[in-house]
């Protein structure tokens, strides 16, 4: 009788044992894919057009990126290293330039913006165009010194902005003429200029 209270008390205690053992390596397994996951990842050979946030672009093939910074090799055969912080928006190649691939020349890189350009403008044409007679203009006259409050939609860091900067905004309140004409309505985008940091 006592074996068998022996017996299942061991059985209870190795069960409990063996659940302990599976989460304690679950969560290490996990914890193990999370580090991974926010390292620096490598996407070699992968070319890409960089839209910084003053407006510039830099195009190169991508050899590192992390939260923090993307390096690449510039289409000007020089390393690049830029914080995240600079970039607006990245835009990827549809294929990634394999390693035999020979580095653009400027007239392959004037056909592709030509190409770009093409496809924007065959964008362009296809949205909606009001006629002439739809088309009413007015003038209107803003007293110097009148306020627009605007909304900044990223984060400014004082820290790191640099002269010319730029960062997306809108319009928080509609701004009105001598008149009380709408002369730009809320909601609408605006632009915010680092002019000195």
């Amino acid at each position: 009788m006592h074996h068998r209270a022996f017996r299942a008390s061991t059985e209870r205690a190795c069960t409990s044992n063996l659940i302990w053992r599976d989460m304690v390596l679950g969560a290490t397994l996990g914890a193990l894919f999370l580090l991974a996951s926010c390292a620096t990842k490598q996407a070699p050979g992968q070319h890409a057009t960089i839209l910084m946030r003053d407006g510039t672009t830099l195009a190169g093939t991508v050899t590192a990126t992390s939260a923090s910074e993307i390096t690449f090799a510039g289409d000007d055969h020089t390393t690049h290293t830029v914080p995240m912080t600079q970039v607006k928006s990245i835009e990827y190649d549809d294929t990634a330039a394999g390693p035999t691939s020979a580095p653009p020349t400027p007239a392959t890189q004037t056909r592709s913006a030509s190409a770009a350009r093409a496809a924007s403008d065959s964008l362009h044409e296809h949205h909606y165009h009001p006629t002439q007679s739809e088309i009413h203009t007015k003038t209107f006259f803003l007293p110097v010194g009148t306020q627009v409050l605007v909304r900044a939609e990223d984060t400014i860091n004082s820290a790191t902005a640099v002269e010319g900067q730029t960062y997306p905004a809108e319009i928080a309140d509609d701004v009105l003429d001598a008149n009380g004409d709408v002369v730009i309505p809320h909601g609408s985008n605006a632009q915010l200029v680092i002019r000195s940091a």
